[in-house]
């Protein structure tokens, strides 16, 4: 018994300097590893550093948090993420991310697609505040904007002495002109005084395609929550499974992944199902897998991080997900007089169909005794989780006058 006692004890001594000497710096200076950032796990309640300390729920810091949901026929996105940092990691070649004005390519819009949405996200390490700053970006079509990114989420030191790490974002919608090839800069990155490094940004994409005859729903938590090594986790809410999903995928982007450790990973699930490999890590990584199914009903979703010898953020997390064919609605109309119905017919969806129409707010199928004009009707299906509209003109014919000269009836 004394001799395996002896054995796990070397064992743990080996385990304590393997990770001192990949992951710590006996002299930190900002932009190296830190000397004191050892995992804690779990982290004692008074030690700030890992798991879910010091968090302020809903504020982005320390957690992550619901900001943007959308439902919609044809609903889709994507995303484009790029490294930037400029402090060197020697065990991710090529060591520093791309120099700004940095490229962002944009592939993945379908022809015809109407943008919803979509963000800038940038995050990295430095004091309270770093993460405000002016970002600019010049879409294909040479128009240039710049836009304010503003700080979303702040949260403790991820082994860099930089005093703390941060996550900014900005509405881009505006700039976005479809596929091809756009430029960002602006975001800071070292050498800086005081220091502060941005890992990398995403640009995320949403839009409806048109021909598209399938409905997707989308939500989006972003903030910053940093894991020390150890594990986090993150219970986002504010959105509502409504039918049953067809297709899941989950995604999330984590900063400050070195090459040093897989983290097993928790997309829309309280246990691991997922994980990244070491050669996949590039410091700032966006992540998409299947993960957890949205199940119909569910209006909350855990995504978290586990990590055995490493230090890095979530800086952005969400789920998209798809209920099949879309609520199809047609209206037309049959010129009558002196007034004239309209009928509405409805594919898709799960029956019984509600129906409003505007502006007589009738509630049939069949709407009834209408003059001539413009009509809207409004349908849904059970549940109310898919929504269609169609438009009908009514036309009517005005009943000719008789005149009856000279006799009786």
């Amino acid at each position: 018994m004394k001799t395996i006692i002896q054995l796990l004890f070397i064992c743990l001594l080996m385990n304590v300097s393997s990770f001192a000497q990949t992951q710590t710096n006996p002299n930190p200076l900002p932009g190296t590893p830190c000397a004191n950032c050892y995992p804690n796990t779990p982290a004692p309640p008074s030690n700030p550093k890992g798991g879910n300390s010091n968090n302020s729920v809903m504020n982005g810091n320390g957690s992550i948090a619901t900001t943007y949901t959308q439902t919609a026929c044809g609903l889709g996105f994507t995303q484009i993420s790029a490294r930037l940092h400029q402090r060197v990691f020697g065990g991710v070649p090529p060591g520093t991310g791309t120099l700004q004005p940095c490229p962002i390519v944009v592939a993945g819009i379908p022809p015809g697609a109407i943008i919803q949405a979509a963000f800038l996200y940038a995050g990295g390490g430095g004091q309270t505040g770093a993460g405000n700053f002016n970002a600019t970006l010049v879409n294909p079509s040479a128009v240039s904007q710049v836009f304010a990114m503003t700080q979303i989420g702040f949260h403790t030191d991820k082994c860099w002495g930089y005093g703390g790490t941060w996550t900014s974002r900005a509405n881009v919608t505006s700039i976005i002109s479809g596929n091809g090839t756009y430029t960002l800069s602006g975001c800071p990155v070292m050498p800086q005084t005081p220091s502060k490094d941005t890992d990398g940004a995403t640009l995320f994409i949403v839009y409806i395609d048109p021909a598209l005859n399938t409905t997707g729903s989308i939500v989006i938590a972003d903030g910053c929550q940093v894991g020390v090594g150890g594990t986090i986790n993150s219970v986002i809410a504010g959105f509502n499974v409504c039918g049953n999903p067809t297709t899941t995928q989950n995604f999330m982007v984590v900063g400050d992944l070195q090459q040093i450790s897989s983290p097993n990973l928790r997309m829309n699930s309280l246990v691991n199902n997922a994980g990244y490999p070491v050669a996949s890590q590039k410091c700032w990584d966006y992540i998409q897998a299947p993960g957890g199914p949205a199940v119909n009903g569910q209006t909350t979703a855990n995504y978290g991080i586990t990590s055995t010898g490493d230090c890095y953020s979530l800086n952005m997390a969400g789920m998209f997900w798809q209920t099949g064919p879309c609520l199809t609605v047609t209206a037309a109309s049959s010129p009558s007089c002196p007034t004239s119905n309209a009928t509405v017919t409805v594919l898709g969806g799960n029956p019984a169909y509600t129906y409003t129409w505007t502006p007589t707010g009738q509630n049939t199928q069949v709407a009834t005794g209408l003059p001539s004009g413009t009509y809207t009707v409004n349908v849904a299906d059970a549940g109310g989780c898919k929504t269609g509209t169609a438009v009908v003109s009514v036309t009517t014919t005005p009943l000719n006058p008789i005149t009856i000269t000279g006799g009786t009836i």
